[in-house]
């Protein structure tokens, strides 16, 4: 398992046991692609893969953390220490979540920490929000904080966009924070949702096994296409609401409307609906209704959002076609990384293998991976701060 991975990790570097471990899942995303950075709907569930932090304090003000999946160290004198212009992405997102969290609470002195997952990274698996919830997590434990798990998310969005540049939304970390075994979770991500009913557990009580087959594409977000869709989206919601005088927007609106932005924001409006429908499937037990949606999603993202692959749409093809599948999509930011597949109870190794066998013939220079997934839980941290 990676946490005693990490466990044995942090006491051959430091020769101690950890004071606390905090682990935080990835996500996938059943449907609701695009959605969350737009104050849309959106249906994650949390995976069994996820990162792990093990940690514990030391005497004096200095910071040494350690990544076992990197093979490298950042060293701090201080906990908010800036860090050097050309430091690795993973360093900046270590320095932001202390930056970050140490405007919210005092971090009390310096520490010792290693972390590790078991997430493939650029997979459209939330790798870099479990990282964040992860540390987040700990440092919340270590500190004695009272912050409320319905902060937590947002501070990842802040630290994301400050590290890394990337504006991401709610989706992530939300579903890495607070996800429940057997359940998915409908999170209503619009600015007027108070946190308290952001979230509904949605109980996923279905006759089918999930599926993630990552394409072997890693994508990046920063500085990518993706960063292009969440300002047109922006572009558009503004240009409407001018023209319109409301603020308050329906599909009827884009009517006649030839901007570039027409067709992301046509997709946010079909693609809430979707998710709307999507749960009243999952809680009639529906299946099949639920993998016709993942399947007109996808399409949606390709044809309308226009964030998707040669390789993530012969696999969604292969999820349309295939008997053993109900449906499938891809997920994440696009441009390459997962798709998730929806199957019948039973059928995934047969699945598995007809699937691959074709992608890899079609696609011979990338390597696939198959990664059973079912929902589990979010967040939780192991040990805790004496008095």
């Amino acid at each position: 398992m990676i946490t005693d991975r990490i466990r044995a990790a942090f006491e051959a570097t430091h020769g101690r046991p950890p004071l606390l471990v905090s682990q935080a899942p990835g996500r996938v995303n059943v449907i609701g692609g695009h959605t969350d950075y737009n104050q849309g709907l959106v249906l994650p569930f949390a995976i069994q893969l996820g990162v792990t932090v093990a940690l514990a304090p030391r005497d004096d003000s200095r910071v040494y953390i350690t990544s076992v999946d990197q093979g490298d160290e950042l060293r701090l004198a201080h906990p908010t220490a800036p860090l050097a212009g050309d430091a690795p992405d993973w360093q900046k997102l270590m320095a932001g979540c202390l930056a970050v969290f140490a405007r919210e609470a005092e971090i009390p002195g310096g520490f010792d920490a290693v972390f590790g997952g078991d997430l493939p990274i650029g997979a459209g698996l939330s790798s870099s929000a479990a990282l964040m919830i992860a540390w987040l997590t700990a440092l919340r434990a270590l500190s004695g904080a009272t912050l409320q798990d319905g902060y937590l998310p947002a501070l990842c969005t802040e630290i994301e966009a400050d590290s890394l540049g990337v504006a991401c939304g709610l989706l992530d970390p939300t579903a890495s924070l607070l996800g429940r075994a057997g359940h998915l979770l409908l999170l209503d991500c619009s600015a007027d949702s108070p946190d308290a009913e952001r979230v509904t557990p949605i109980p996923a009580d279905l006759d089918a096994e999930w599926l993630v087959i990552h394409t072997g594409i890693r994508r990046t977000l920063a500085g990518s296409a993706f960063s292009e869709r969440v300002e047109s989206c922006a572009e558009g919601w503004r240009a409407l609401r001018e023209k319109t005088g409301r603020q308050e927007l329906t599909l009827s609106d884009l009517e006649g409307e030839t901007a570039e932005w027409a067709p992301l924001l046509r997709h946010v409006f079909r693609e809430n609906e979707r998710v709307r429908r999507a749960v009243a499937a999952v809680r009639a037990r529906d299946a099949a209704c639920l993998g016709a949606l993942m399947c007109a999603a996808h399409d949606s993202l390709s044809r309308d959002y226009r964030v998707s692959c040669p390789e993530l749409d012969h696999l969604a093809r292969a999820a349309q076609a295939h008997p053993a599948a109900f449906g499938g999509r891809m997920m994440g930011g696009g441009f390459g990384g997962c798709t998730l597949h929806l199957l019948r109870s039973g059928q995934t190794e047969r699945y598995t293998q007809d699937v691959l066998a074709d992608y890899r013939a079609r696609f011979p220079e990338v390597t696939p991976r198959a990664i059973p997934v079912t929902p589990g839980v979010g967040a939780m941290v192991i040990g805790e701060i004496p008095p």
